[in-house]
Order: structure tokens, then sequence, then C-alpha cells
């Protein structure tokens, strides 16, 4: 922490002690750019904020006020920045706004459109919108299955969300089903150590309430050999 708070000191004095005017535009850009993103580390969303705010003005007039991926990936962090301070209808804002920016550039089906999709659904979800962020991240694991590689950790995150959102709203037979996708991928994958381990008790406990006795045994059997044998060596 002590060396960003260094980092965000060197570039404000940079900018303090340098003529504006006399620094190209693009140079500028980046160095706005670099001390946003320090601010955001630092968790000073408010001045983090202003400097994306200063970058993405820069960025319109480069660009001629069209959409482009870069103003669409600078929406995205100003609006990171809007959610991690709590102003959620901000967030929304930006985050919409950096989605029609990125499926102009990237089309729908990509995975960048997939996380800006499941960031949407954190909002819904800390609104307590648990149908909304449930949507959201469904439509992000539709991506996901379209367009990742055999590797990406992407489903896994999304499909663990989507578990937890049905848990909540107790529809134990959908969070179920998606389990057993996400279980088979992770098994599949060797992928056990980036898998939620409090997933797969909840969902064992459902497998004995519903007498589904060799799913039970198995999922335990799995979690056992592939994460609380290893935590114990």
């Amino acid at each position: 922490m002590m060396r960003l708070k260094n980092t965000s000191s060197r570039i404000w004095l940079f900018l303090q002690n340098r003529d504006i005017e006399s620094i190209d535009t693009r140079n500028l850009l980046v160095v706005r750019q670099n001390l946003a993103l320090v601010y955001m580390h630092q968790e000073k969303f408010e001045k983090s904020t202003e400097e994306y705010n200063k970058v993405l003005k820069m960025r319109e007039q480069l660009d001629f006020g069209e959409d482009s991926l870069e103003i669409g990936q600078l929406l995205t962090n100003i609006g990171l920045c809007y959610r991690r301070s709590g102003n959620l209808d901000m967030a929304e804002k930006m985050y919409k706004r950096s989605l029609d920016c990125k499926v102009k550039g990237l089309g729908w089906n990509h995975p960048d459109i997939g996380m800006l999709l499941q960031n949407l659904g954190v909002l819904e979800q800390v609104r307590g919108n648990l149908e909304g962020a449930i949507k959201y991240n469904q439509q992000a694991e539709e991506i996901y299955m379209k367009t990742t590689d055999e590797d990406s950790l992407y489903l896994i995150r999304v499909r663990e969300n989507l578990i937890c959102q049905l848990l909540q709203l107790d529809k134990h037979s959908q969070a179920v089903e998606v389990y057993w996708k996400n279980y088979k991928y992770v098994n599949k994958k060797n992928f056990w150590d980036m898998s939620l381990p409090v997933l797969h008790e909840k969902i064992v406990q459902i497998l004995s309430q519903q007498e589904m006795q060799a799913q039970m045994l198995e999922v335990t059997t799995q979690t056992f050999i592939n994460i609380i044998e290893p935590k114990a060596r």
C-alpha cells in the first residue's frame, strides 16, 4: 500500500510540475489513466472516478465522439469505481454504456461481454434482486460456453454465482442441475483447487435430503480426494 501511495504521489507531482499543454495528448492520457488505476487500488474511488472521467473526455476527443473498445473499457472501470463506492445506479449506467460500446466492437459472443453481464449481475445481487442477477449470469454462462477455451475459469465462476443465487432462492433442483454441469467440468479439468468447497458441502446436504445417495457419495468422495486430503498433507 505504501508503494501505491508513493506512486500516486509521484504521478500527481508530475502533473503539477509540468505544463499540461506541452504534453502529448496520448502520453497525458496514459499518465492520467495510470493515476486513476492507482487510486482505485488504494480504494480512493472518488479520486479514481475523477481521473477516469478526465481520461474518458480525452479519449472521446481522440475518437471524434465515436464509441470504441478503449472507451468501453474506461466505462467499465468507472462503473467498477462507482460500484465499490456504493453508487449502484451510476455503476449500472456506466456498465450498460460500456456494454453498448463493446458489443459494437466485439459482437455479442465474446468473453468481455460475459464479464460485463456478470458485473451487472453483481449489482442486482447487491440490490437483493436475485432473479435479475440470475438472468445476467445465465446470459454470461451461455456466452462463455460458446467462446472460452477448454481451460477457462470463466465457466466455473459464473456457474458458482448461479448456484449460490439459486440456493438463496431455495431453488434446490435448479441449483443441483447447474452444480452437475460445473462438477463435471471441474472434475474433467482438475480445477478442484479453483472451486468453492462450501458449495460442494451444501450440495451434499441437498443430495442427502433428496435421497440421491449415489450422487452424494460421488461428490463426497471426490471432494475428500481433491480438496480435503491435499490440504491435510
